[in-house]
């Protein structure tokens, strides 16, 4: 994704201003050559790498009298 990061752009018939997502053609990568649109990161982080933590273990129940 390319994100246009300030002043205006026109591609075609239509006006892009600054935050605005942008096409990805020859203009808009020469912009981003130039310093005046920039390419987002698009891949959001998996729930599976968060879980990449090992679960904490139950604690043991030393105390526990069982019903006999």
């Amino acid at each position: 994704m390319i994100v246009l990061r300030h002043g205006k752009f026109i591609s075609g018939s239509r006006i892009f201003r600054a935050g605005e997502i942008l096409p990805d053609n020859a203009g808009v990568q020469e912009l981003v050559g130039k310093g005046m649109a920039e390419v987002v990161e698009t891949v959001k982080k998996s729930k599976a790498a968060k879980k990449s933590e090992p679960d904490k273990a139950e604690p043991t129940q030393e105390n526990a009298k069982g019903d006999s």
